[in-house]
This record gives structure tokens, C-alpha cells and sequence, in this order.
């Protein structure tokens, strides 16, 4: 994940549901890089955010890799290849939508949290990775 600037939220991937995404790695001002999961496909979600120790600078490259553990619903978010935040999420639904580059749905608004920068080598698996 590449910044031009670190205002504003901004969605680099999500995978989305009909009205909102499921997950989501992005920049949120007061986490810096996270990871945030969404209860519902609906305008009516809770969220779980993993965040970073890592203040992102604009121009430089982060390597990003989130890991969810649906059984028993553990997070954890790496930066760099060094772990940043683990959790236990709220509840995460399955999305039904496709994945996105470069912003997100959020349940009643639409599309949004423009990525203002790079998005590179993104892989996407079924089954959770370990460190």
C-alpha cells in the first residue's frame, strides 16, 4: 500500500456485501494503516478496527497482511511483517459482493473512503495464514 496523503478515510481493500463491505485494509485517522471488520451488510453495522503503530508516510511502500479466524473470530494485522493489533471480532458477516480496489461500500452512502495512492500484489486466500 502506497499513501499520497494520510487525510481523510481511505479503503486500499475491501470485500464487499450488497450495502456494505465485510472487511477492509485501509488508512483511518487515529489508527494509521488498520484492519476493520463490519457486522452486517446494512447501513445499521457495528465494526471492529485493528490499527497500526506505524504513522504512514506519503510516497513510501507498506506491506499490509490481515488474517481472520472465522471459528473463533480472531484478527490480527501486520505492517512490514510485524504484528500491529490482534482482537476478537464483534462478528463478521460473509459477503456476497466482489472485491475492491481503491474504496468500499458503506451501508447507505455508497461507495466510498477513495484511495488516494497504490495498491500492488494483493492476494486473497480461504483459509487463515499463520505469522
Amino acid at each position: 500500500m502506497l499513501l499520497n496523503n494520510v487525510s481523510g478515510y481511505q479503503a486500499a481493500v475491501a470485500v464487499n456485501g450488497a450495502a456494505q463491505a465485510a472487511f477492509a485494509l485501509d488508512f483511518t485517522p487515529g489508527s494509521n494503516l488498520s484492519y476493520t471488520t463490519y457486522t452486517a451488510d446494512s447501513a445499521s453495522t457495528g465494526e471492529t478496527r485493528l490499527g497500526s503503530s506505524i504513522v504512514p508516510v506519503p510516497g513510501k511502500w507498506y506491506a499490509v497482511a490481515a488474517t481472520y479466524d472465522a471459528t473463533k473470530r480472531a484478527m490480527s494485522f501486520y505492517v512490514n511483517g510485524a504484528l500491529q493489533s490482534t482482537a476478537t471480532a464483534k462478528s463478521v458477516f460473509r459477503a456476497t459482493g466482489g472485491t475492491e480496489l481503491g474504496s468500499m461500500l458503506q451501508g447507505g452512502i455508497g461507495h466510498w473512503q477513495f484511495w488516494n495512492g497504490g495498491v500492488d500484489e494483493v492476494n486473497l486466500y480461504a483459509r487463515t495464514l499463520t505469522a
